[in-house]
């Protein structure tokens, strides 16, 4: 047997599926099957731990053992097939079967993509006050969508799933933006030009620092131009 045929039959007993371990070599007190056991065990629970870590929200309202299984449900059913094991779960969040949990994860899977987004430029404070000196080359000036932003239409009102206080929602139409500069969860995408978060924000219901920056831009985001919805 040469080292691809051996690969081949290794990555199949990974898989749980039957094959014969007379390639492996065993001992008295740990045999072949065991052996081999232990590396089953290890490939699913790597990926399973790197799941938990892209979805720690959706863990806690599975609980430890029933997202466990249900991760390695999904291991099995879409291998990693990109040399990244964080892009393991791009498709988590359509195979999971409770809904609720299902926006819960794409909102993580957001979350972690404006993590990983390019960084992108801000608007100087002092290139600011020159444009606000002229309305017109003001409400001209282009507003360019950072790399770091994703608009989210979920089905389920997924708040209480995100804060950890409960473990499941009623169904309830909910639209929300994440980005690294501020989150706004009406229908206009505001930034602020001159402070950059260290974190990623995600907002439900307009926050304080939420209204105050939506409402300073109000008077010049042009209808049409501006608006997402």
């Amino acid at each position: 047997m040469n080292l691809a045929e051996t690969q081949r039959l290794l990555w199949d007993l990974l898989h749980g599926r039957e094959r014969p371990l007379d390639a492996f070599v065993g001992s008295p007190d740990l045999p072949a099957a065991e052996r081999v056991a232990i590396y089953t065990r290890m490939f699913v629970d790597r990926q399973v731990d790197a799941l938990r870590e892209t979805f720690p929200k959706v863990l806690a309202a599975f609980g430890d053992e029933e997202f466990h299984r249900v991760a390695a449900r999904y291991v099995d059913a879409h291998p990693s097939e990109h040399p990244d094991i964080g892009q393991l779960g791009r498709k988590f969040a359509a195979f999971l079967e409770r809904r609720d949990l299902s926006d819960l994860a794409r909102l993580e899977w957001a979350r972690g993509e404006v993590f990983e987004a390019a960084p992108a430029e801000s608007l100087s404070p002092e290139r600011f006050a020159t444009l606000a000196q002229d309305a017109v080359a003001f409400a001209r000036y282009p507003l360019r969508l950072i790399p770091a932003l994703r608009l989210l239409e979920l089905d389920h009102q997924i708040d209480p799933l995100w804060e950890g206080s409960a473990r499941a929602a009623e169904p309830q139409a909910t639209r929300i933006v994440v980005d690294l500069d501020c989150c706004v969860y009406e229908q206009y995408c505001a930034f602020d030009f001159t402070t950059r978060c260290s974190s990623v924000c995600v907002c439900f219901k307009p926050c304080a620092a939420c209204r105050g920056t939506a409402g300073s831009r109000r008077g010049w985001l042009v209808p049409g131009r501006r608006r997402r919805g």
